[in-house]
């Protein structure tokens, strides 16, 4: 067993249903997991696959069973709140830690910038990892973070109220990062801080989940403009983020046009929380924001 003082780096992890993915991403850190410094904390969003009862005597992780679904973002909210280290790695039940001296590589590095609240991987997407890359350049400042692979320093995440559940499944982290933002705190990305999402995205167009996805990922833009954009700014980039989603109906594929009318749908049905959420940029925080680097989603190695 594990001693009971305060760890140094929290692993927080989200599962529903994934039981053979999970497995592997935990045997891919196991070393990390052995480690005294380190407790991993897994919130098991009421499977009924075989991932609790597999699980449950696993010395190395403490796992959270939810007895109904709550969802990514509100099951993330618990974790955060359940996590005792002075750092938290958040990884999906389908990707893992690359980089060898991970540790003390983001410690080093949240030290030498205080300023950093959170720190974003450069993230590989695809079944196999590349046998050959270059992890030359040096961190920096950019918009946002990608939920498979960031690390928060913990003091920061105190300093907003959660991610907001009622997205529902993506955004959550733009959300996060334009509230860090607005209290002087920084996103940075550091490509020496690998981390592999073992996703084809290609495949995904044939998930059953795939509509839905659009569907949420499409309102939580807009939810975003309207809660942080200047008025101006947020109707400008709704109109432009809705003509380039009927232009890909009528050109790349049809099946588009039912979750760009459900987003449609939900912005009417949680304007209530988009205005009790609305802090809007001032004109000149807003040009800041939009001086900083976008957000490194995708990594393709050369």
């Amino acid at each position: 067993m594990k001693s009971h003082s305060i760890p140094l780096l929290s692993i927080i992890i989200t599962t529903h249903n994934r039981y053979l993915a999970l497995i592997s991403t935990l045997d891919e850190i196991d070393h990390l997991l052995v480690l005294p410094s380190v407790e991993c904390i897994i919130y098991n969003d009421a499977s009924n696959d075989s991932s609790y009862q597999n699980l449950q005597n696993n010395s190395n992780i403490h796992l959270i069973q939810g007895t109904e679904q709550i969802g990514l973002i509100a099951a993330r909210n618990i974790l955060m709140s359940k996590a005792s280290g002075k750092y938290v790695l958040s990884l999906d039940d389908d990707s893992h830690v690359v980089t060898k001296n991970f540790i003390e590589l983001i410690c080093e590095y949240f030290e030498n910038n205080p300023n950093c609240a959170v720190l974003a991987a450069r993230i590989y997407w695809g079944k196999i990892f590349p046998s050959k890359f270059s992890c030359k350049g040096n961190g920096h400042q950019v918009r946002s973070f990608v939920g498979c692979g960031h690390v928060w320093r913990r003091d920061a995440w105190k300093q907003i109220d959660g991610y907001p559940e009622w997205f529902g499944f993506y955004g959550e982290e733009d959300y996060a990062s334009i509230l860090l933002f607005l209290q002087g705190l920084e996103i940075h990305y550091l490509p020496d801080f690998l981390v592999h999402h073992r996703v084809e995205l290609r495949s995904r167009k044939l998930d059953n989940d795939y509509l839905p996805r659009i569907r949420k990922s499409l309102r939580a833009g807009w939810f975003i403009f309207f809660i942080f954009y200047p008025k101006a700014e947020a109707v400008k980039y709704f109109l432009y983020s809705f003509f380039m989603q009927w232009k890909k109906v009528f050109k790349q594929d049809r099946r588009i046009l039912i979750p760009l009318l459900k987003s449609i749908g939900d912005l009417f049905r949680f304007s209530n929380q988009i205005l009790r959420a609305r802090k809007p940029l001032s004109a000149v925080q807003y040009k800041n924001y939009k001086n900083i680097l976008n957000t490194k989603i995708y990594w393709k190695p050369n």
